[in-house]
């Protein structure tokens, strides 16, 4: 469910390059991969359940290039912070952005930035 609308909102970004948890083995840069980090079914302040739930997501942006992963990751931004909408039958009652960090596996690749937002969607 947060995989689809993350998918439709970022796909434009990558030519469709928009995969959850790892990319395919030899996928072409740069592409974008996202995994829910935690959902949970927050209380409302009197104790009862809400009406959403709130994940943690985490976006990671791989390309060639730092200043590209640069540029790639302030797009990501300007779409998913602040959203709000209905995409695929999905009420997102907001997208909040929470950090960002370098993340470096050594390899001389690729550079990667990686982003979690936090997402309340509506039950």
């Amino acid at each position: 469910m947060i995989g689809k609308v993350i998918h439709d909102l970022l796909d434009q970004l990558v030519s469709d390059k928009v995969y959850p948890i790892v990319a395919p083995q030899g996928a072409a840069l740069p592409f974008i991969t996202y995994q829910v980090i935690d959902k949970s079914d927050p209380w409302d302040t009197k104790g009862a359940d809400s009406d959403a739930d709130l994940a943690r997501v985490q976006i990671n942006i791989f390309t060639t290039t730092y200043s590209a992963a640069n540029t790639l990751a302030a797009s990501v931004r300007a779409i998913l912070d602040f959203y709000t909408g209905t995409n695929n039958s999905v009420v997102v009652d907001r997208i909040r952005f929470a950090s960002e960090y370098d993340l470096g596996e050594g390899l001389e690749n690729y550079y990667r930035i990686s982003q979690d937002y936090m997402i309340r969607i509506k039950n």
